[in-house]
């Protein structure tokens, strides 16, 4: 059943967004005002760009981090760290990001069936590749709730797609282009933060499906 499985992950994700609000819009609005900075002002470089990127990577890790702290979940320390969360990110973002080009559909299963992979990894330790085994086994009867859990995210990813899509296939080839800085300014504020967003939400989504298979991994364990 979708209806009791959803609603306990969403749940969860909405009790740790309330937890987690203060550092969640704190990397928000430094790290959407930091593009929008980029990506508008003339004094901006590509070398600088790309830097502020690796202290956005570097930043959304500490978030997670902080996340999973705030959830209750790390009483037992953390067993693995930013090497792992780096590998990891490589190892299913490849797929992931080709199943994205080659029809959205794969990209989005896979995202599905990984939901719960770097808890997995930084609370109960093992290898990354159990880890990975682990979570396409524990989600494999959660597919239909998962996926409805997984709109939201989609959708503000697919919003940030949509503004940069308009601004460099619409906005840019106009034959009677003008340039306007105020539309720049908020495509690249609603691109930014649309797209920030829906990595947060798919972390927050992340950690909730976790402890969710957990739970039931655990009352499965316990005596009748």
């Amino acid at each position: 059943m979708i209806g009791p499985a959803y609603l306990k992950i969403a749940s969860e994700t909405f009790r740790l967004l309330r937890v987690g609000l203060l550092p969640i819009v704190l990397y928000l609005a430094v790290f959407t005002g930091g593009y929008v900075y980029f990506e508008t002002s003339a004094l901006s470089s590509y070398a600088l760009y790309w830097v502020f990127a690796l202290f956005d990577w570097g930043a959304m890790f500490l978030l997670f981090l902080e996340l999973l702290r705030r959830s209750g979940l790390l009483a037992s320390g953390l067993r693995a760290g930013i090497g792992t969360y780096f590998v990891l990110g490589m190892v299913t973002g490849i797929p992931i990001i080709l199943g994205v080009f080659a029809l959205a559909l794969p990209g989005i299963f896979l995202l599905t069936r990984w939901l719960p992979v770097f808890p997995r990894v930084f609370i109960a330790g093992g290898s990354k590749r159990d880890a990975l085994v682990w979570s396409w086994q524990s989600t494999e009867r959660l597919i239909k709730p998962l996926l409805v859990a997984m709109i939201g995210p989609v959708f503000t990813m697919a919003l940030s797609v949509a503004a940069i899509f308009h601004h460099d296939y619409v906005y840019l080839v106009d034959q009677d282009w003008d340039y306007s800085p105020r539309y720049e300014f908020v495509i690249s504020i609603v691109s930014n933060l649309a797209m920030l967003s829906s990595i947060v939400w798919y972390t927050l989504l992340s950690i909730s499906t976790y402890r969710f298979v957990s739970q039931i991994e655990t009352e499965q364990q316990l005596p009748a």
